[in-house]
Parts: C-alpha cells; sequence; structure tokens
C-alpha cells in the first residue's frame, strides 16, 4: 500500500507512530485522517538514505510529542515495534496507546502502560474524538464514521489524589534528570573545559579472544552505569541507549551528537580466572579530547570496590562535589562469591527489552535465583532476582527477594524503587510513595531506578 504523505520532518511538536505493517490498511487512512486535521506525524517513511535505522528511530523518538502506539497482533510480535516502544519507555515518553483488536497486552507492556487510558477502536463511537484529544488536537465535537468506533477504558481504577501524588514525584525526577546542564554549542567553542554533566559509558570490549565471555563485558557495562548514577549532578545514559553502540564505528562526536551528552567513558576489560582488569578513558566528547585514563586490576571477590573505585575517578575528574551521603554510596568494601558474581553477569546480559521480558525473564531468573543460592548476602543479585520476578508476575517471591536485598544493603536505590513498584501493586500507594523517593534521592540518575519507578 502507498504511503499516505512524507513523514514530518520541521521544528514543530509532533508525533511518532509504531506500527506494524501488516496492518497499514488499517492505519495508514487514520494517519492520514490525522495529517488533514493538522497533526503533525512521523514514520518510517521519514527514514533518510544513507542513514542507520536505529539511530534515525532513536533520534524521532526522543524529538517527538507523543508516541502514537497502535496495538495489534502483527505489533506485539514485531520486533521493530518491541524495540521502539522499549526505547519509548525508557525515555519516559508519552505513549498513546490504541488497541486495532481485542489482543491481549503481554504481562510486561500491561505494567508499563497500567497508567494510560488505552484507546479501543471496536466498541465506542467517540473513538476519533478521543484520538484527537490524547494528541494533544483540540477540536469540535466529530461526527463518528461508520467503521471507527471506540472507547477510553481505564485499565487500573485508583485513588486519584494518591496516583497524582506519586506520579508527580517520578515526573519531577525525571524532568530534573532531563534538564541537568548542558552546555550549548557557542559555550562548548568558547570553553572547551566546560564541566562534563551529561555522560555515557560506552559497552566495555571484551579483550579476552573468547565470544562467551561478552556477557562479562556486558555485565560490567552495566553496573559501571548503575554506580555513575548514584551521582546526583550527572546525568548518565541508559544501557539500553548505549548497547546499541556495541562494536559501533561510530566516531565520538557523531555518539554525543545522537545521545546529548558531552561525555564518555570507554575502555577494555579481562578476566583471567578469578582476576578483573578493567581500562577505562574518560574522553570530552564536544573535543574528542582524552581527560584521564586508568587501569583497575581486582580479585573477582572484590568487584564491587572496583566498581565504586571507578566512579569516584570519574567524579573527580569532571569535578564533582560529592556530598557526604554520595561518598558512602560510592563505598564498598563487601567482597562477592566469584561464582555468584559470574552468575549475576550472565542474568544481567540476559536482559532484553522490557516489552519481551516473557521471553528473557525465565532464564535470567534463573542465573539470580542461582547468584543468591551462592551468596546469600550479594544484596544487587536479591534486586535483579526480585526484579525478574515481578515481571514474571511471581509478587510475592519478588516481595521476598526485594526486602532481603534492603535487610542487607538499604542504601540501593534499585531496592527502594522494586519496593515501590510492588507496594503499588499492593495497593500501599503512601509506602510506595516513601520508597519511589528514596530510590531518586539514592540514585537520582539511575536509568533502572526511573525505569522500574515509572511502573510504580
Amino acid at each position: 500500500m502507498d504511503r499516505p504523505f512524507p513523514a514530518y520532518k520541521g521544528d514543530d511538536p509532533y508525533v511518532f507512530v509504531c506500527y506494524a505493517h501488516d496492518d497499514e490498511g488499517v492505519v495508514y487512512p487514520e494517519m492520514a485522517w490525522l495529517h488533514e486535521r493538522g497533526i503533525n506525524l512521523w514514520y518510517d517513511e521519514g527514514i533518510s538514505a544513507g542513514k542507520v535505522w536505529r539511530a534515525e528511530i532513536a533520534e524521532a523518538i526522543k524529538g517527538a510529542h507523543r508516541i502514537l502506539y497502535y496495538i495489534s497482533q502483527a505489533s506485539l510480535a514485531s520486533d521493530h515495534c518491541n524495540r521502539e516502544i522499549d526505547y519509548a519507555l525508557d525515555q519516559a515518553a508519552e505513549i498513546v496507546p490504541v488497541h486495532l483488536d481485542e489482543t491481549e497486552l503481554t504481562p510486561e507492556l500491561d505494567l508499563a502502560l497500567h497508567r494510560v487510558q488505552a484507546l479501543h477502536r471496536a466498541n465506542d463511537a467517540r473513538y476519533q474524538q478521543h484520538l484527537l484529544d490524547a494528541l494533544g488536537q483540540s477540536t469540535d465535537s466529530i461526527e463518528p464514521t461508520s467503521h471507527v468506533t471506540a472507547s477510553r477504558v481505564p485499565i487500573t481504577q485508583r485513588p486519584l489524589a494518591v496516583t497524582f501524588a506519586i506520579t508527580a514525584l517520578l515526573c519531577a525526577a525525571a524532568i530534573t534528570w532531563y534538564l541537568l546542564p548542558r552546555e550549548s554549542p557557542d559555550a562548548l567553542a568558547a570553553d572547551s573545559l566546560a564541566p562534563i554533566r551529561a555522560i555515557a559509558v560506552l559497552p566495555l570490549e571484551n579483550l579476552s579472544g573468547d565470544p562467551d565471555q561478552e556477557y562479562i563485558a556486558d555485565g560490567m557495562t552495566e553496573e559501571l552505569i548503575s554506580e555513575l548514577a548514584k551521582l546526583g549532578s550527572l546525568r548518565v545514559i541508559s544501557r539500553t541507549s548505549v548497547m546499541r553502540y556495541k562494536q559501533s564505528t561510530k566516531s565520538i562526536p557523531e555518539i554525543a551528537a545522537e545521545l546529548g551528552i558531552d561525555g564518555v567513558l570507554a575502555g577494555t576489560i579481562t578476566r583471567e580466572q578469578d582476576r578483573f582488569r578493567v581500562t577505562v578513558q574518560l574522553i570530552d566528547a564536544r573535543t574528542e579530547t582524552h581527560l584521564w585514563s586508568d587501569q583497575f586490576d581486582r580479585e573477582l571477590s572484590s568487584v564491587l570496590a572496583l566498581r565504586s573505585d571507578v566512579a569516584r575517578a570519574v567524579a573527580e575528574q569532571i569535578r564533582l562535589e560529592l556530598t557526604p551521603e554520595q561518598e558512602t554510596a560510592l563505598t564498598s568494601s563487601r567482597r562477592v562469591n566469584p561464582l555468584a558474581y559470574d552468575a549475576y553477569l550472565r542474568g544481567l546480559q540476559l536482559k532484553g527489552p522490557f516489552a519481551l521480558a516473557r521471553n528473557w525473564a525465565p532464564q535470567a531468573l534463573e542465573q539470580f535465583e542461582r547468584a543468591v543460592a551462592l551468596d546469600p548476602d550479594f544484596a544487587e543479585a536479591w534486586v535483579a532476582l526480585g526484579k525478574a520476578q515481578f515481571l514474571l508476575r511471581q509478587l510475592e517471591k519478588s516481595r521476598e527477594a526485594v526486602e532481603r536485598a534492603l535487610e542487607l544493603n538499604d542504601r540501593l536505590g534499585t531496592a527502594h524503587a522494586m519496593l515501590a513498584a510492588v507496594r503499588e501493586i499492593d495497593w500501599d500507594f503512601a509506602g510506595a510513595r516513601r520508597a519511589a523517593e528514596r530510590a531518586v534521592q539514592l540514585s537520582p540518575n539511575d536509568p533502572g531506578v526511573l525505569e522500574v519507578s515509572s511502573i510504580s
């Protein structure tokens, strides 16, 4: 089917359209109808020749005013759609779900979108009016057409005052995270030494020569992201966003422009029996200037201290003033069972798109269960286990795992974020709000904290 019009490429607000091509016969006429009513739409017709598909899609999602998500059997089975929605959720984008049929959401998407009022094309004559309202287009009442009907159905009922309070808290945290200072191009040209306040940890390179060791590099990348996210005045790019640059040939400035950052942490990792050697370098992405590099050689049992040492060194190099609480958060002298940490990294490496959790979470859960069996005092592994159980709707087990993590270490922001999610499922909204506040306080820039808090 011919595409109805060129994708929007201007500077005004626009809507990103996520759909499966099997649904073109329904989606394209509706897009044309919206276009006629002055709504700017970007869809995959807008990908420029010679551009990397993932990069342009990511740019379009980040710049969109809203995400219009057409849900059907075809779109739920589409890898492209799942990656787009997973990235949109990671970016805390405002999603407008439209059900084209009676397809049931996956449990993961149901959790992620449970606060959103969905639109259904099949069972209410006010669908078109509701769609325009959801997309922010004020208009007079529209008479329904004979073939387009729907209703807005609240997925979850809850006390509005409590919902608004928790939502306001998490939105404030996300806005603070997004609006942390970044220098303008003119200022950067005038002062190449302007402080770095937004950073990406690029996927560590595995130097072992063994492809089976990739899980170590990927897992340690995520660990460094989480550790740096404890620094309140530093915006840290999420794992989902950086992993697409694994083995990328793009230049540092190109990556910086796509992610909106001014600093990059890159490096390598080697494992030799029960030792890790991590070499990292800090790069000013605006000038490609190498600011600092160092090598960290630790026993595997001391890997928790290695993460903290790297984060403290980065904070010193970019001239961050740490609060006493942040100093404490970056102090870890506890040793971990090497086999438990190995299982934990394997579990982290298995993580996939949130929308497809049912495909990867069972395997990850097995690794996290092995980790806590080998080292019952490994708090981070208990958090990871609790999250996997939560995604698989094993709520009682998830609660127990999170509570165990907090008994071991009550300064883990991810543990408090998971506690907020579990408490809200229990309708303990006051408890959920307290846990969410503590999570943001401890890890204000942790993408994992913001991701889990967004579904709480």
